[in-house]
């Protein structure tokens, strides 16, 4: 039934989506086939679910890679951001090849003004294959310093990338309103469609 969740598109359909999270739900919990109840619980807005769930299977299986990131983003997501950083650190370090622990560990840190360390992570993520999470640095470079011409620059990107095809990827609104383009981002929310455009160029970020 988990598997059901992974076809359901992940934009409009989420009646349909809840649906099969509660069937889930009902099911004898386990490691593997609980995995990743969590994060489809938060793409629901059931934040505080999301993260029992997902702390549920971290207590299960406190090393698997993909378990101990989305407890971790699970907490971010609940405001427990500097709870989130040791669990992130542990993934950087055990894990160089893995592309999102540095990313999302790099919002962590700034979400918490702590630059020092933002730094020394930029620095590592010129090193790391980050792959389509690279999309995410020009936002922790612009939080990092955000003097106008900065926000302004980043203001001019998201609107040319939403004038191009009328999409916009989900976190490139989260980040918009974290830097203080609020109204901004609520326009270009209740106007634009959320996710790909199917073009080639098209970027899933980290909250898609």
């Amino acid at each position: 039934m988990m598997a059901q969740l992974f076809v359901v598109p992940p934009f409009g359909r989420f009646l349909e989506c809840d649906s099969i999270l509660e069937r889930v739900l009902r099911l004898p919990a386990s490691a593997d086939g609980r995995r990743h109840v969590g994060y489809f619980l938060r793409t629901m807005g059931r934040v505080r679910e999301a993260l029992e769930e997902d702390e549920r299977a971290y207590r299960l299986d406190r090393l698997h890679p993909m378990t101990a990131n989305l407890v971790a983003l699970a907490r971010m997501a609940a405001g427990r951001v500097a709870e989130a950083a040791p669990v992130f650190e542990e993934l950087v370090e055990r894990l160089p090849d893995m592309s999102f622990p540095v990313s999302s560990l790099l919002r962590c840190y700034a979400f918490q003004h702590d630059w020092t360390a933002v730094d020394r992570l930029l620095e590592l993520a010129d090193r790391r294959q980050l792959r389509e999470f690279r999309e995410g640095l020009p936002f922790i470079r612009t939080k990092r310093d955000p003097a106008p011409q900065n926000i302004e620059a980043w203001r001019s990107n998201f609107e040319t990338q939403l004038n191009k095809n009328g999409h916009i990827d989900v976190s490139r609104l989260v980040y918009s309103a974290h830097l203080g383009l609020v109204e901004e981002a609520y326009r270009a929310a209740e106007t634009a469609h959320l996710g790909p455009a199917g073009t080639i160029d098209d970027i899933m970020g980290p909250d898609a």
